[in-house]
């Protein structure tokens, strides 16, 4: 059964050499504005349908992506396709104020300042979680005056509804899913599933375990080069850590050897970063590949339900889709 479902799922991890996935060409993306009125606040967002010949038609499962800190809605663009063509409704998100608007329009030396001084306001913080929890509130509504919405309601599935996230993004997951914070929770309880990419060190400031009621399915990724000049302290042990620290069940953590922070959040054409020099693209490319094809796996089997899909998580999966990258832990 296992080699049954991977064959569906992971023909683009066959090499090193595999390029990364590019979505067919029928794909319909999406890229608006949608504003709210209440927070005075217009969030850039893409959103991608679903086009998968070989799924139920009817109301898909949403997943929505949250970019890391400078990043914008094209961030992660590598799994938002390959979600959308194997059924999924996916909308990327882009957070004003921890965008790309931080540093684009700032002098070279003031960047860095600039994004630490984002991350560390509060307000930041909390918008992003409240951005989720608005866009899901316009896709279950429906509004006619919101550009799409009233098509997204007949197309998404709320009752089945996943986040990613990178790096800043990552926080924004666990953030969403009920992590504790000063001040109390804004966990959404319509959110089911969490994928949280170089997740960032727990914060020493929250009393007690801040993942203990991070209850839903959670698929975590790092690896051993995934440190940031934006936070030079964070190790890739500590990105572990809020898999550590989360009550075990339906827990997984991916640990890639070499990989670094940015190879998730897409380096190939996505987001601010895109096109580093010197990058080693085949790595890349074999990495976002693995990444693609586990969370398929890991949202096919938790948010669909997917009996085929849980047997082959149940019989090493992930094991197999690593394929020798890097290791594999569960909780």
């Amino acid at each position: 059964m296992r080699l049954h479902v991977l064959a569906g799922l992971s023909c683009v991890v066959l090499s090193s050499a595999t390029v990364a996935w590019s979505a067919p060409p029928e794909a319909r993306v999406e890229r608006v504005e949608w504003r709210d009125a209440g927070r005075d606040r217009t969030l850039p967002i893409t959103i991608r349908f679903p086009h998968a010949a070989d799924q139920p038609r009817g109301p898909a499962p949403v997943m929505l992506v949250s970019h890391g800190l400078g990043g914008t809605r094209e961030a992660m663009t590598y799994l938002g396709e390959r979600w959308a063509a194997h059924g999924y409704l996916v909308v990327h998100l882009q957070h004003p104020g921890s965008d790309e608007s931080v540093w684009r329009d700032q002098p070279l030396a003031q960047r860095v300042p600039s994004m630490r001084q984002a991350m560390g306001d509060p307000r930041n913080a909390v918008d992003r979680v409240r951005d989720v929890s608005f866009v899901l509130d316009q896709l279950a509504v429906g509004r006619d005056d919101v550009p799409f919405a009233a098509e997204l309601k007949q197309v998404a599935d709320m009752a089945r509804v996943g986040i990613a996230g990178h790096s800043f993004g990552a926080w924004t997951v666990h953030a969403a899913v009920g992590m504790r914070m000063v001040g109390g929770s804004l966990r959404d309880e319509r959110i089911k599933v969490g994928i949280p990419l170089s997740s960032p060190a727990p914060n020493e400031r929250t009393r007690g375990n801040a993942y203990a009621d991070i209850t839903v399915p959670m698929l975590h990724a790092t690896g051993s080069r995934d440190t940031s000049f934006i936070t030079p302290d964070t190790t890739p042990q500590d990105r572990v850590k809020p898999f550590e620290l989360s009550p075990a069940g339906g827990k997984y953590l991916l640990w890639f050897h070499d990989a670094d922070h940015q190879v998730f959040a897409g380096t190939r054409k996505d987001g601010a970063w895109a096109r580093q020099a010197g990058r080693d693209q085949a790595l890349d490319a074999r990495i976002q590949a693995i990444v693609a094809s586990s969370t398929l796996v890991f949202l096919d089997a938790h948010l669909r339900g997917d009996a085929a899909a849980r047997a082959a998580l149940a019989d090493g999966a992930l094991e197999a889709l690593m394929g020798g990258a890097g290791e594999v832990r569960t909780r």
